[in-house]
């Protein structure tokens, strides 16, 4: 993408004829320059029609980690994740997006007390979007946040829980997912956790991931090339992010259980210490053994 800029005029806009009207005196211009060739240098900004030009002075691009700074500010009202998405060359995906590497941010927002769209700004304002379908949706529609494919896909999955979102997680995601990665990925997301589900209710429960900030999970597309190593492609991400795992995992993210001690990563000891002893009190002869079984003892 060639070198562009947007310039956020000064003062109040009148919506017919599009003329902005200020006070006299010393105004502030901002904007966003950007480019797809590499990182801007310099600014130049003309007030004259282009018979002068002056050099403006350029703040810390956002970058990669504008979704990690913005996040933890938000109020409970929103939760939100993002993902690096490969494309497939597919007829269902939009044509300005097949088979490209991207990345979506997702938004979800409930209730009227804050703006959501002001609370959006700041990511929209990081680069400009190939597609925004925010809007008001109804409940019914919340599955569509994702744009998750509607039809069978063969794939493989895991995730993991991190406690924290540092700068490094992010660099070494993006150099296990990036571009010059030959690997059969579809997706690559964090996501943001927090809220009501840290806050476990009295009594006890076997909900995981309570303690977390985000949630990883990392899928790939299984295909009838052996040399695609798909299940390769997965754990490669997920190593990238060990330093900052918890060493657990979300269920519904966990992926194809493994042995006992990889069934385990789902909850916290304590949990599936409990929930071994209530399979064993009402579950002896182990009939409910269908998907993420509960398995032995854990030492």
């Amino acid at each position: 993408m060639l070198p562009r800029a947007l310039m956020v005029p000064p003062g109040v806009p009148d919506f017919m004829t599009r003329h902005r009207f200020v006070t006299p005196g010393t105004h502030r211009l901002e904007g966003r320059a950007w480019s797809g060739w590499g990182e801007i240098a310099h600014v130049q900004v003309s007030v004259t029609g282009g018979a002068t030009w002056a050099y403006a002075e350029l703040g810390q691009a956002p970058g990669r980690h504008a979704w990690r700074e913005w996040c933890p500010d938000l109020p409970e009202s929103v939760t939100t994740s993002v993902a690096i998405l490969r494309v497939p060359e597919a007829p269902e995906f939009p044509a300005s997006l097949r088979g490209r590497t991207i990345c979506h941010l997702r938004f979800c927002h409930v209730g009227t007390v804050t703006d959501p769209v002001a609370l959006l700004a700041p990511m929209r304002a990081v680069a400009p979007a190939l597609l925004d379908t925010v809007g008001e949706i109804p409940y019914t529609a919340i599955d569509g946040v994702h744009q998750d494919p509607d039809h069978p896909l063969p794939f493989c999955h895991r995730g993991l829980l991190l406690g924290e979102l540092t700068a490094e997680t992010i660099d070494a995601l993006i150099a296990a997912t990036g571009l010059e990665v030959a690997a059969p990925l579809l997706m690559c997301e964090i996501r943001q956790l927090g809220g009501a589900l840290h806050r476990a209710p009295d009594g006890g429960n076997a909900v995981c991931g309570r303690d977390a900030a985000y949630s990883l999970v990392a899928v790939g597309l299984v295909t009838p090339d052996p040399a695609a190593r798909a299940t390769e492609a997965v754990d490669a991400v997920l190593a990238a992010a060990e330093p900052a795992a918890t060493g657990q995992s979300m269920l519904n993210l966990h992926g194809t259980p493994g042995d006992d001690f990889d069934r385990a990563r789902a909850w916290k000891p304590s949990d599936y210490q409990r929930l071994l002893e209530l399979v064993a009190r009402h579950d002896p002869q182990r009939l409910f053994r269908f998907g993420h079984a509960i398995g032995r003892c854990v030492g």
